[in-house]
């Protein structure tokens, strides 16, 4: 019989971790997956339960509903996993923690870089996190975190993705960002600021921003008030895929703080050039003028300046739109990725099963190299 994994997480939206969650499960065969949700219903939830994995909503009303504690404890009881894979903060330490209680090895990915936690919340996780195996979602976030809040993260796997089609030609007039639209993090209302000055100067511009969030109100405002209605097009929340990044030749996201954002990943994979934030685990990704451009400063006059720089730099803009490409074949597809969870979780539970205590600093790795001891 297959050996069971039960992931926890805090929602079923489909953000970074939730398409990490659903790429892990559709894609090794060897595990018997279900999906614990704390709070919420959402796209997660659908896809999950459409390739037939089983999916336990705990009816959370908010992040901090302590309600879902006892209901997580007892729900693990029934089920009994074999490993548990917890993803995001509050399920990280609810997961650690139930893990603790009923000696289930529990394994949390850290998706984020940890400057926005208060103090309360560094200390929660330095408690917990010595109760799972803690794996990044790239090196600099490895790295920042355990700045930050102790030496208790053991490796990093980059997110992967699948190759898509190269957009054909420059598409330069075309741009895109796709983001939740919450300002506290992602700084689309300096996008469009930049794109203000832009639109000035080059009127065969066009910005489109795909998501959903609670600032997309305070965005479309703005929008409005910088008379730019025409130009900008705001989707919600729709697929992504290669039909819809074809017709785009830049990507741009300025963040406060980022993980490793799948989204950068598909549009280079397509051929886009990235224009981005010089946050997190991004540094990872771009090199300024290489295979993309770089933010310093995120502000409105430093996005003009660099996309202004490729529109009118179109032999630059082509050489970098083929490295982006060639970045994502040789070191983020999702096979990798795959390969290396698979090889993790097998790792884990063989330990487990021959009752060996799990060496987690020797437990592993990134997609470059298989194993970092």
């Amino acid at each position: 019989m297959k050996k069971h994994i039960c992931i926890i997480t805090v929602g079923f939206g489909f953000g970074g971790a939730e398409r990490l969650i659903f790429d892990l499960v559709s894609n090794i065969k060897e595990y018997r997956f279900s999906v614990i949700g704390l709070k919420g219903d959402g796209i997660l939830k659908n896809k999950l339960e459409k390739i037939g994995v089983k999916v336990y909503p705990l009816g959370g009303t908010n992040t901090f509903d302590f309600r879902v504690f006892p209901r997580l404890l007892t729900l693990l009881k029934r089920l009994e996993p074999d490993l548990i894979h917890t993803h995001l903060i509050k399920a990280n330490w609810l997961g650690r923690i139930t893990g603790s209680i009923l000696n289930i090895p529990v394994i949390s990915t850290i998706h984020n870089i940890y400057t926005f936690m208060n103090p309360f919340e560094r200390m929660v996780e330095r408690f917990t996190a010595p109760l799972s195996i803690n794996i990044a979602c790239s090196r600099t976030v490895l790295k920042m975190n355990s700045t930050l809040i102790g030496d208790f993260y053991q490796g990093y796997i980059n997110n992967g993705v699948e190759m898509q089609n190269k957009s054909p030609g420059l598409n330069l007039n075309n741009l895109l960002t796709i983001s939740r639209l919450e300002m506290k993090q992602k700084r689309t209302d300096i996008l469009i600021r930049g794109f203000s000055l832009l639109a000035k100067e080059f009127p065969g511009l066009h910005l489109t921003i795909v998501g959903e969030g609670r600032d997309r109100n305070k965005l479309e405002l703005l929008t409005k008030k910088l008379g730019l209605t025409n130009r900008v097009k705001f989707t919600g929340f729709i697929s992504v895929d290669n039909y819809l990044l074809k017709n785009f030749g830049i990507f741009i996201l300025v963040s406060e703080f980022e993980g490793l954002p799948y989204s950068l990943l598909e549009a280079m994979a397509s051929g886009l050039i990235p224009v981005v934030s010089n946050v997190g685990g991004i540094r990872d990704v771009v090199i300024d003028g290489v295979n993309g451009l770089l933010l310093n400063k995120n502000s409105p006059e430093e996005v003009y300046d660099k996309i202004k720089y490729l529109l009118t730099h179109k032999d630059k803009a082509g050489e970098i739109k083929i490295h982006a490409r060639e970045t994502i074949i040789n070191n983020f597809h999702i096979k990798k990725t795959i390969k290396t969870w698979k090889n993790l979780y097998e790792e884990t539970l063989t330990a487990q099963h021959n009752h060996l205590k799990i060496n987690r600093l020797n437990i592993f790795n990134s997609t470059h190299s298989n194993r970092v001891e």
